[in-house]
């Protein structure tokens, strides 16, 4: 046989259930049962309840566009939904998500073809919920590695770490052009992909909250390098990543505190950078959090400042000592006057509010020359140096510090 196959599913039908009861739970589905069964008749279908807030909905005709048939029965099936609900006065409403998938039998096994759909329905409640996805091999494909990606993420944490490896970009005073700190960035080499982009498996880490444990190995390496070169340059500040799903599920500040302290180097000589695009305004416990980094003496910084959420309210709120200008800004600055004045406007700003300007992404003579006139305090990019691991760095310090 070929046909098309669809599954449907409630879209937060646990909530449903927890807020207004079981009773109207089973009228929502009693609902969609009744409207799936209307239209079966109607377009020759057969329909299916599976588990929970599930139907299934199996056709065998394949004739026209399967895809925009498919696509055209979810927005029936949606339309039908809002008149029932129109009709009851919105006593009860609710959304569905649907995934569908064309198959063969000839080279599709049923295990194939439901996981197939209940990937395209995956999707969907992915992808914002109250919508249809039709099912793509080769988001598939994506989806699998990625979940092969994060398996071997896992075991790398509870190897010891292995193949995870810090790198650092050094951080220049932007009037003599000499080290005043370095960035640590996190690198990792797969056992399967070899080294992979930070883009590619950060967020990985974060969704599996594998971050955190990793986040204390990054904190106690790079404060044990840190500690070694604060001996060569005595103002050196190392600046160390920190993700929204540290600050908000972990004790973070403890973690700071615990592995720090078992150096020499003070709490003066970190800088804790947040990513600009974390929404924190409503978020209570996150600005607590921040604020015990301040209580301690650590510095703090507002990474990618230009690209995110952050207002001047916000950054006063948070008492941040450095804005690291994401490179973008630079870009603009680069083509054109009214980006420049833009940039130096707020750079100016905030040297009056008494914090230091950062700007990344530095990679030209004339990009440098837009940063001094924009009274950057501290500048970095590769026209200085790109990540590089521990021993370049080294190497790199003594010639440019003599």
């Amino acid at each position: 046989h070929t046909g098309c196959i669809m599954q449907i599913g409630i879209d937060n039908f646990k909530e449903i259930n927890e807020k207004y009861g079981t009773k109207t739970g089973d009228e929502v589905l009693a609902i969609l049962a009744g409207i799936l069964v209307r239209q079966s008749k109607e377009q020759t279908f057969s329909v299916y309840r599976t588990r929970g807030d599930e139907f299934i909905i199996v056709s065998l005709d394949m004739s026209g566009d399967i895809k925009k048939n498919a696509k055209m029965l979810y927005k029936t099936i949606r339309e039908d939904i809002d008149s029932v609900i129109d009709d009851r006065g919105y006593d009860v409403f609710f959304n569905i998500s649907a995934g569908a998938y064309a198959f063969d039998t000839n080279t599709d096994t049923y295990k194939d073809i439901i996981k197939n759909t209940r990937f395209a329905l995956h999707k969907a409640k992915l992808n914002g919920k109250n919508r249809f996805e039709f099912f793509d091999k080769a988001d598939y494909a994506n989806y699998i590695k990625r979940l092969e990606i994060q398996g071997e993420l896992r075991s790398s944490v509870n190897d010891n770490f292995k193949g995870f490896e810090l790198f650092y970009q050094p951080i220049v005073d932007a009037d003599t052009g000499r080290i005043e700190g370095a960035e640590a960035l996190l690198r990792w080499k797969s056992d399967q992909y070899g080294f992979m982009s930070p883009v590619e498996f950060i967020p990985l880490l974060e969704e599996s909250s594998l971050i955190i444990p990793l986040g204390r190995w990054i904190i106690d390496t790079a404060a044990a390098q840190c500690n070694e070169w604060v001996k060569i340059i005595p103002q050196f500040v190392m600046h160390i990543n920190l993700s929204f799903v540290q600050i908000a599920k972990s004790n973070v500040i403890k973690d700071v505190i615990e592995n720090i302290n078992k150096y020499e180097a003070g709490n003066e000589h970190f800088v804790f950078e947040i990513t600009e695009s974390i929404q924190m305004d409503s978020n209570i416990a996150i600005k607590r959090v921040l604020k015990e980094f301040v209580d301690n003496g650590f510095l703090l910084a507002i990474d990618d400042f230009g690209t995110g959420y952050s207002n001047f309210d916000r950054i006063l709120s948070l008492k941040l000592d450095v804005v690291k200008f994401d490179r973008s800004l630079l870009l603009m600055a680069n083509k054109d006057e009214n980006s420049q004045f833009i940039l130096n406007y707020f750079s100016t700003a905030f040297e009056k509010l008494g914090y230091k300007v950062l700007y990344e992404g530095v990679e030209t003579d004339e990009q440098e020359t837009i940063c001094v006139n924009s009274h950057a305090d501290y500048l970095q990019g590769f026209k200085f140096s790109k990540p590089i691991p521990i021993e370049e760095l080294k190497n790199f310090l003594s010639p440019i510090q003599e």
